[in-house]
């Protein structure tokens, strides 16, 4: 079967998604560098709804200068918190990529299947513990090639 290649993309972030959270999991704790990481939970939504699974890496923005160390957490029915299954942030610029996924999990998808390609945004976080909520537009299904979507 001849795939295009918005579907083979499709499937790779599917499958990097999984295999992330796969060694996330076996490996807790590992990568701790001494630095103060910050707690971070809050809500996020695909087009108005909850987001059903995945995760969202907080990666610091050396652009903007910052070069603490990356955060994740784990999402479940449109909540994330880098307590539970997550590692906390550091404040400052920073580049939150989400992967969102359907929550019906198979065999080769833990996740489900990805209800959007990955989607990044720029934040700016707090250094101290912090609430943020975050809305993945629909306009998210088709990124520009190349770019940080808005």
């Amino acid at each position: 079967m001849l795939r295009s290649r918005r579907q083979f993309t499709f499937e790779a972030t599917r499958r990097l998604a999984g295999c992330s959270l796969a060694a996330l999991l076996l490996v807790p704790g590992c990568g701790s560098d001494g630095r103060t990481r910050y707690r971070l939970s809050g809500k996020i939504t695909f087009a108005g709804q909850p987001i059903p699974k995945g995760i969202i890496y907080f990666d610091p923005d050396v652009a903007q200068g910052n070069d603490g160390p990356q955060g994740f957490a784990i999402i479940e029915n449109g909540s994330f918190d880098t307590k539970n299954l997550g590692q906390g942030t550091s404040g400052g610029a920073h580049l939150a990529r989400v992967f969102g996924c359907d929550g019906i999990e198979g065999p080769e998808a833990p996740m489900g299947r990805p209800i959007f390609p990955e989607y990044t945004l720029a934040v700016t976080l707090p250094a101290e513990e912090s609430t943020l909520d975050l809305e993945v537009p629909r306009a998210a299904l088709t990124p520009a090639p190349g770019r940080v979507n808005p």
